[in-house]
């Protein structure tokens, strides 16, 4: 089951961002694979995505619930598939960040049911990750068309980074003990 996060730092004020996160009709066309959503009511909605991971593509309707509303902070919602046997849930949270700017963070896990269920959650882990980086931008730059998202390093340089850290973790938190002062050593005629 994928769970992934995404933040940006953005230079405009939290009241500001909030104005523009409140109103889900501002940023679901923002959604990776996003087709349309309908409103029913001020907690629900149904969207329309398509997924594409590989070769496997499929257009899913989301039942979205409104969960949590924290006025100026939090909007956590639930999705459960109406056509797919997949469910899951997010939400935007902002903060307060550096220079009077405001911290933005995109949290989302889906999980698939069904047959195929454990092979599509260990295969879509990217693509999630992928589109909650791609959400949380699209806001950042709708509000402050300035921002710019920061490079990530190459796949390659992170595999080798991570790899680096393991390998070298165990020796990264032992303390080094105190060498015991040794006794003189008597030699055999019991002279030292």
């Amino acid at each position: 089951m994928p769970n992934v996060s995404y933040t940006a730092q953005m230079e405009i004020a939290r009241s500001v961002v909030w104005e523009f996160v409140r109103d889900m009709n501002n940023w679901a066309p923002f959604a990776r694979g996003y087709q349309e959503h309908e409103v029913l009511s001020d907690r629900e909605s149904i969207w329309t995505v398509r997924g594409e991971v590989g070769p496997i593509s499929r257009v899913t309707k989301f039942h979205v619930v409104i969960t949590e509303w924290i006025e100026g902070e939090t909007v956590g919602f639930t999705v459960k598939g109406l056509n797919e046997p997949v469910t899951g849930e997010g939400a935007i949270r902002l903060t307060d960040g550096a220079a009077q700017g405001t911290d933005i963070r995109g949290d989302a896990t889906l999980e698939f049911g069904g047959n195929l269920g454990p092979i599509l959650n260990h295969l879509i882990g990217p693509w999630v990750q992928s589109g909650a980086d791609e959400l949380v931008t699209k806001i950042a730059v709708a509000i402050q068309p300035s921002y710019v998202r920061p490079q990530r390093p190459f796949v390659l340089v992170r595999v080798l980074a991570a790899l680096w850290r393991a390998a070298t973790s165990p020796f990264r938190h032992r303390k080094a003990e105190p060498v015991a002062a040794s006794e003189p050593e008597q030699d055999k005629s019991g002279r030292e």
